[in-house]
């Protein structure tokens, strides 16, 4: 499995816009415009994972960087890829290139209070649950909130 960090003038490359859009549709991701505009943004970054050179997609992570955090927008991995470490992998890849920034401090994100795989996923991380937001998801649907500190 590789993972490529995505520029804007390649995310089609990557993960072509009709694949993105669904996976925005199905799981209430950002739309693919603000994914495509975030790109273009230094703060923002997209790591793509896939199985060999110029296979299909298998995973995405999208991140916001800002000096003393970051931000997990969304990390989604294919059905068919599901059950194989592939977040640990697009987290783990995430991690490392925190280590190199020297301001950074932690890394956050938001996840379903119902999505029982992907708190398990965090957890696996390192990640410890620190808060709650209510009726956070448009469906109503609560999120807990995720942190891990980076020690240096």
């Amino acid at each position: 499995m590789e993972i490529i960090n995505v520029e804007a003038e390649h995310l089609n490359n990557y993960l072509p816009a009709h694949e993105l859009k669904d996976l925005c549709l199905e799981w209430g991701f950002w739309s693919l415009s603000q994914t495509q505009e975030s790109l273009v943004r230094p703060e923002y970054r997209l790591c793509v994972a896939r199985e060999y050179a110029n296979s299909p997609w298998a995973g995405a992570l999208l991140s916001y960087h800002s000096p003393f955090t970051t931000d997990i927008i969304y990390l989604y991995v294919s059905p068919k890829h599901r059950g194989k470490g592939l977040s640990q992998l697009l987290l783990a890849s995430l991690w490392a290139s925190l280590g190199k920034e020297a301001t950074m401090e932690s890394l956050f994100l938001e996840v379903r209070k119902s999505n029982a795989s992907a708190i398990r996923a965090y957890e696996k991380f390192g990640m410890k649950k620190i808060g709650l937001r209510e009726s956070y998801y448009q469906d109503g649907e609560d999120a807990l909130v995720f942190s891990k500190e980076l020690k240096k």
